[in-house]
C-alpha cells in the first residue's frame, strides 16, 4: 500500500517527452521511484497491514504484484483521491488490486467509506532503469541534517540573487568544526556578485 507521500516522487519525473519510460512513476510493493535522468528520488512505502483496508466493491486488494510504471496523469488523479482527513488513518492510503499476470492495466483503490475510488491506468510501456547500480554505495563520509524549510529559504533565495540566470548552482561547505554552520555559497557570472 501506498500514502500521499509515496506519489511526492511524481515531482521528480521527466517532462521530456523523448524519455517516455521515465514519464511516469515505478511501483514497486516496497516503494516508488520517479528519475528525471539526473535527480532520482525513492519513497519507501508506509508500514500498513492491508487486512484494515475496507474491502472494494470489486476486485481483491494485494501488497504482492509485479512492479509496473504509473502514468504520471493517473499518479495525479490517484495522489487527488486520497481523503485528506478522516477519523481512520487506514482511509489516507492507497491499496493496489490484483490483477492478471500480464495483464496491461493497474488498478488503484482509495476510499472514504462513503465512496470507493478505483483508478484504472494503462500501464506505461517500456522498462524503467536500473536505478539501484546509480545509488550510493558503501557508509557516508560525513552525514549532516539540516532542515529543509530552512535550507529551501536558503536555495530559493540564492535562485532570486541570481536574476534571470538559468540553472544556478551552490556550493555546500562544511568546515572543520562539526559544531559550527555549514555554508551555502553561489557566484553569479552576470553581475560578478557572491553570494553566500
Amino acid at each position: 500500500m501506498y500514502n500521499k507521500e509515496n506519489f511526492t516522487v511524481a515531482k521528480v519525473a521527466s517532462k521530456d517527452q523523448t524519455i517516455y519510460n521515465l514519464q511516469g512513476l515505478y511501483c514497486h510493493p516496497r516503494f516508488t521511484v520517479a528519475c528525471n535522468g539526473i535527480a532520482l528520488m525513492i519513497v519507501t512505502a508506509p508500514k500498513a497491514d492491508i487486512k484494515e483496508m475496507p474491502v472494494p466493491s470489486e476486485g481483491e486488494l494485494t501488497d504482492k504484484f509485479e512492479p509496473f510504471l504509473l502514468d504520471l496523469k493517473d499518479a495525479q488523479k490517484v495522489e487527488k483521491s486520497i481523503p485528506k482527513k478522516s477519523t481512520l488513518p487506514i482511509l489516507q492510503y492507497v491499496a493496489i488490486l490484483k490483477s492478471e499476470k500480464e495483464s496491461q492495466f493497474a488498478k488503484l483503490f482509495t476510499t472514504d467509506l462513503q465512496s470507493q475510488n478505483i483508478t484504472v491506468s494503462r500501464k506505461v510501456d517500456g522498462k524503467y532503469p536500473q536505478f539501484g547500480k546509480t545509488l550510493p554505495r558503501g557508509k557516508p563520509i560525513k552525514v549532516i541534517r539540516v532542515q529543509t524549510k530552512l535550507l529551501k529559504t536558503l536555495i530559493d533565495a540564492i535562485e532570486d540573487a541570481h536574476g534571470p540566470v538559468r540553472m544556478p548552482y551552490v556550493d555546500l561547505q562544511i568546515y572543520e568544526d562539526e559544531e559550527g554552520p555549514i555554508g551555502l555559497k553561489s557566484y553569479n557570472s552576470d553581475t560578478s556578485q557572491r553570494i553566500t
